[in-house]
């Protein structure tokens, strides 16, 4: 069995941890993803993507930033 350490010290089991993933990223209505492990390899790609470091040039844009402009459209 995986488990996870949370921040309180707490102990987390990795299929309770993977549920929480799936809320946090509200992958459930994703149209698109037809089965569980649809959902949650969606669910780890939304997260990791708002993890990743991502490198900042003096010529580009932030990237983050022209995304958010181009949903608010």
């Amino acid at each position: 069995m995986v488990g996870h350490i949370l921040h309180d010290g707490g102990i987390e089991s990795h299929t309770a941890t993977e549920r929480r993933l799936l809320e946090a990223a509200g992958v459930d209505s994703d149209l698109f993803a037809t089965g569980q492990d649809e959902r949650l390899a969606a669910a780890y790609r939304r997260r990791t993507r708002a993890a990743a470091y991502r490198l900042k040039s003096a010529n580009k844009p932030d990237e983050t930033a022209t995304a958010i402009k181009k949903k608010s459209l």
